[in-house]
Parts: structure tokens; sequence; C-alpha cells
């Protein structure tokens, strides 16, 4: 039987497993599983379901709490992603390691172009260090011999540089 339950379309992997869970359910146990939660829009977010036997009026019912879990996924991929940066910093050349925080850069932010470029002392040079893989196969038609060149000869992608802020473009045309 159910109660008071809300527009909520919960979708748990395995059903099967669910089914026997709550059959073996024990009231001093309650039994954590994950689970989709779809939003009306159709987006979806992780979600945890505690389960627990409860008594009411005699009748032995199960209480489903669902907790959004975004954030400590959030949190467990950023330390996934620490540890494996943190493994190539011992394993790979300093231009690996940088490609590879650029890859994980542009699947968080969803970017499509992602480098690294360090400026001089002199603050009017710029020395390029290196693209993300997706850059270098999509974005870069060539990739240029200079490596070292002034600033005020470097396009949009250095108004960073020359702004000292962060800068987003929007669909810039590659």
């Amino acid at each position: 039987r159910v109660l008071g339950v809300r527009d909520l379309d919960l979708h748990v992997p395995d059903l099967l497993t669910l089914a026997a869970a709550w059959a073996e359910l024990q009231p001093e146990h309650p039994i954590l599983v994950e689970g989709i939660h779809r939003r009306a829009d159709g987006t979806t977010f992780p979600v945890e379901i505690r389960l627990s036997r409860i008594e009411l009026d005699g009748e032995a019912l199960i209480l489903a709490m669902a907790r959004d879990i975004s954030e400590q996924r959030r949190r467990e991929d950023a330390l996934r992603l620490r540890l494996r940066l943190a493994h190539l910093a011992q394993t790979s050349t300093s231009d690996q390691l940088m490609q590879a925080f650029l890859d994980e850069a542009e699947r968080l932010t969803e970017s499509t172009v992602g480098f690294f470029h360090l400026v001089d002392p002199d603050q009017e040079h710029l020395h390029l260090q290196t693209w993300s893989t997706r850059t270098l196969d999509e974005a870069c038609e060539t990739v240029p011999t200079e490596r070292h060149y002034a600033l005020s000869s470097a396009g949009v992608w250095a108004d960073c540089v020359r702004l000292r802020r962060p800068v987003i473009h929007n669909d810039y045309a590659l």
C-alpha cells in the first residue's frame, strides 16, 4: 500500500534487487539503494533511497525516503579527478598532465576549447604550453611552430590576459 506519495518519478537501476531487499527488510535495519529521480521538465538527478519497514495500524508498510545526492556525486567525481591527476603527475610529462587537466576542465564545464598559455614576466609575451585533446582534434587546423609570441598579436583567446579577468566567448566561430 502506498501512502501520501507525491508526484515522484523514481527509477532504481535493478528493481529485482530492490524487491528482494524489501522482502528481507527488518524494522531495525533500513536499506539504502541508489536511484534516479526525474523532474517534471525531464531532467534527472541521483537520489539515495532509504527503505524502512514500519507498522501503521497493525499493517506492515515500507517507508521510502529519497535524498538528492547530486552534490555528493560531484564531490566524489572531483576526488576521483584529483587522484587521477595526482597519479599522472607522478607518471607523465608536464605537458601530458596539463592536457589531461584541460580535458577534464572541458568535460566539467562543457567547453569546446581548452589551452594553457603562460604570460612572460614582461607581461608582453605569451608562451604556448598545450591544448586540450579536443581542441587539437577539432579546433586547430594547424599547430603553430612558434610557441612564443607577443600578446598584441594574440586573438580573442588572450582577452583574459589583456583584460585581467575571466572571459567567456559563447559560440565563438572556430
